[in-house]
């Protein structure tokens, strides 16, 4: 099993379980490897976690640059399609447990320095495209456009009952930001 394979599926285990009540020898189950096989990768849980936590947010945030720049779709659909990366692809998966709410603190947790950057770059990234979309006039108002867009999708990602739900819901918020220069989206 590849590296990526078992961190998707650890991932799976302590949103089903919750941090506190995942042991390792959960995860090895889920993953068909033996619990020493998994301290032999990981230190102990909260390494295994910090490396699942890691390794959704780089392949997300890769995936959500990748959307944003994306060729022959408007600034509005790219937006969408990027935020549904970033963020959007995980609300089902977070709605299906009872954990899913311990699991996002501990992410908030272990996670915090490099949830930040990705975040901070991210938003730099798309209020440049913004900006050299011509949407704004300038970085300062991108920025602040793709601060009420992050924070909304944040508030979706915690409150929308499911992903279509959080689209939905994001979809008014990049509309309402955008109104003004709806004819060049």
């Amino acid at each position: 099993m590849n590296g990526n394979e078992l961190l998707s599926k650890a991932m799976d285990v302590f949103i089903r379980y919750g941090f506190r009540k995942t042991s390792m020898e959960d995860v090895a189950r889920a993953v068909g490897m033996s619990r020493q096989a998994i301290y032999n990768r990981f230190k102990n849980k909260k390494a295994l976690f910090k490396a699942v936590v890691d390794a959704m947010m780089h392949e997300s945030f890769d995936a959500a640059r990748a959307a944003i720049e994306e060729d022959g779709k408007s600034i509005h659909a790219r937006l969408l399609n990027a935020f549904d990366c970033a963020a959007g692809q995980h609300v089902d998966a977070l709605r299906s447990s009872p954990h899913s709410y311990e699991v996002i603190a501990m992410v908030n947790v272990e996670g915090a320095d490099e949830v930040e950057l990705m975040q901070r770059q991210f938003n730099a990234d798309i209020a440049e495209v913004l900006v050299s979309e011509g949407l704004f006039e300038d970085n300062k108002q991108a920025q602040d456009a793709m601060f009420a867009m992050f924070v909304a999708s944040k508030g979706l990602l915690y409150s929308a009952e499911n992903r279509q739900a959080f689209s939905d819901g994001l979809e008014r918020v990049i509309r309402a930001l955008l109104l003004n220069n709806a004819t060049k989206t």
